[in-house]
């Protein structure tokens, strides 16, 4: 049995990225046991780092972290006396370099549901100074208060789990254009013969049943390979490994058709179906399938309007669509009237979370300094 003391494998972290054009999005997800035992410590605690340039975005230089200190006591003018919070920043060490960053620092409960946010939705710059690092983030990030109340089930098991989503601004290198037209000519070509594979139903050797009883013929390699939550389903000893065919309760036919149709490389022109890029962004979060998150998120930002904000608000939280969002609260900086007039707010309220409250926060400030705004530290 192991002891709780300092001993760092009560600490664990996990780190994930991709890649989309020239912004590179990065996940840190932090879990810290025993944390009530932890909480009078003012000493920082730093998670392990997460390195850009080893996730193939080589122009951005250095380590990023985050750093959090269980008790700060803090004490506003307007405020009686000093109360204990959690600080948390998000840490950038380097020699060299500036990066437009933005970034979400949130708790987790261990169902993977946001239970409490903060957001730095307007990108800052981690400049680094001096001794070569930069923090931005939250030195009254939650108190004590709010983290150990119960009915908040900020802590899990007394567990603290946090995550943090970062996008960066990476610079794209261009090719030979003699050497870029070939490539490209021969990727769509690739792309359009992998599609038919799809399509023919040639040689496949797995089934995929859809809520609405719809069966879909595909090839093991290819969703493996597209997707790490099916090659974890196909790869190990598992019902669906065995029996070949897997029976997804919760996605439709057209949604699962459209889902496999990207994998495979086909084009998307069936995304302006009502209601089946909402419902294929959901399906690209929950399988993990690189790039359709986005390409989904670039869609809807292009449908935006009165009627759907809320809706959509919703749907970007609960699957972290951070263009999506910061698309969304610029609309509503300027359409809060017809927003209010279609049942948005009344909506959001009801949904909780957080959502209504980043976002009257988010108008309310938008032309100035942001309330609550990342303090920025330097070092």
């Amino acid at each position: 049995m192991e002891k709780f003391g300092e001993n760092d494998s009560t600490v664990s972290v996990t780190m994930s990225a991709v890649s989309t054009g020239s912004l590179l999005t990065m996940k840190i997800n932090w879990k810290i046991d025993y944390f009530s035992f932890r909480q009078h410590k003012t000493d920082a605690m730093y998670s392990p780092a997460i390195k850009a340039a080893s996730l193939g975005a080589h122009d951005i230089e250095g380590d990023w972290s985050l750093v959090l200190i269980p008790k700060i006591m803090s004490k506003r003018d307007n405020e009686d006396k000093e109360k204990e919070f959690v600080s948390l920043h998000l840490r950038r060490e380097t020699k060299s370099g500036d990066v437009p960053t933005r970034f979400t620092l949130r708790i987790m409960d261990d169902q993977k549901n946001c239970v409490y946010r903060r957001d730095c939705m307007k990108p800052v710059i981690f400049a680094p100074k001096n001794a070569g690092s930069a923090m931005w983030g939250w030195d009254r990030y939650v108190s004590h208060e709010d983290l150990f109340l119960a009915k908040n089930k900020y802590l899990t098991d007394d567990a603290l789990i946090i995550e943090a989503q970062i996008q960066c601004l990476a610079s794209t290198k261009t090719v030979e254009e003699t050497s870029s037209a070939n490539l490209s000519r021969d990727l769509d070509i690739l792309a359009e013969d992998i599609g038919k594979v799809y399509l023919f139903s040639d040689f496949t050797d797995f089934t995929l049943i859809a809520k609405d009883g719809r069966r879909l013929r595909a090839h093991r390699c290819v969703i493996s390979a597209r997707s790490e939550v099916f090659r974890g389903m196909i790869t190990h000893d598992t019902k669906e490994s065995k029996e070949a065919c897997c029976d997804i309760k919760d996605t439709d036919g057209e949604t699962l058709h459209a889902l496999l149709q990207y994998m495979y490389g086909c084009s998307l022109d069936g995304l302006s179906q009502a209601g089946l890029a909402e419902k294929l962004l959901v399906a690209a979060d929950k399988y993990a399938v690189k790039g359709l998150v986005s390409a989904c998120e670039s869609h809807l930002i292009r449908q935006i309007n009165a009627h759907n904000t809320a809706r959509l608000l919703i749907l970007a939280d609960r699957h972290s669509a951070l263009e999506l969002k910061t698309a969304l609260h610029k609309f509503a900086a300027h359409n809060m009237g017809d927003i209010t007039t279609c049942g948005g707010l009344a909506e959001l309220g009801e949904y909780k979370h957080g959502v209504l409250d980043d976002l009257v926060d988010y108008v309310g400030t938008h032309r100035t300094v942001e309330k609550g705004t990342p303090s920025k530290q330097a070092k």
